[in-house]
């Protein structure tokens, strides 16, 4: 990773933007949403629960690990829509949802070692945030200068010809966009509800 991919804003802290996400919710009214959500981790307590999974000290970082300092999951009991069709992980639920994955799709050995490049199945350098029944989004954390890009994992044509965000920050900036501006975010459109965001198929 490079000292310009460090500094620039694209790759920079997620903090500015989630809050700017949470702004746009509240000013669209979805504030059973924002409710929703869990608050995030301190860095230590991310390490902790890190360390304790059997990952090495800064195998999980940049922006992956900066959304679970934003955000943890949701709370107890609550679930909302951020995301059309995939649902936010907390940190645990990442290292769950990562094991099954590699379990069940793992990649060939062999698999290409920089980001960006289909690897046709799950590997250990891809991090989940958001999932259900094996949709997910994951950062890319393989070498190269696509490090950290996001990518839209699916369990019928694993990482092959899928939609792409160079950071983990673009993917918060179309959300924040669809969610001020009516713009589509990967082909849905937004609405609230009782104070919930919904999303419709465009």
């Amino acid at each position: 990773m490079t000292d310009d991919r460090v500094f620039s804003d694209q790759y920079g802290p997620l903090r500015p933007r989630w809050d700017r996400l949470l702004a746009a919710l509240s000013e669209r009214g979805a504030h059973r949403t924002v409710e929703s959500f869990a608050p995030g981790l301190t860095y230590d307590q991310a390490e902790r629960i890190l360390e304790e999974a059997g990952f090495a000290p800064g195998a999980v970082r940049g922006q992956i690990l900066d959304l679970f300092q934003c955000v943890n999951g949701f709370l107890e009991g609550r679930w909302t829509r951020v995301f059309p069709d995939v649902d936010l992980l907390s940190l645990r639920d990442m290292i769950s949802v990562r094991a099954m994955m590699l379990e069940v799709a793992g990649a060939r050995s062999g698999y290409p070692s920089y980001a960006g490049f289909p690897a046709y199945g799950f590997v250990p350098e891809y991090f989940p945030f958001a999932d259900r029944d094996g949709y997910l989004l994951v950062a890319d954390l393989r070498t190269g200068s696509q490090w950290g890009e996001v990518l839209r994992y699916d369990k019928i044509d694993a990482d092959d010809g899928t939609t792409r965000w160079p950071s983990v920050a673009s993917v918060l900036d179309d959300l924040i966009g669809a969610i001020a501006t009516g713009s589509e975010f990967d082909g849905w459109t937004t609405d609230v509800v009782d104070g919930e965001l919904t999303w419709s198929l465009r």
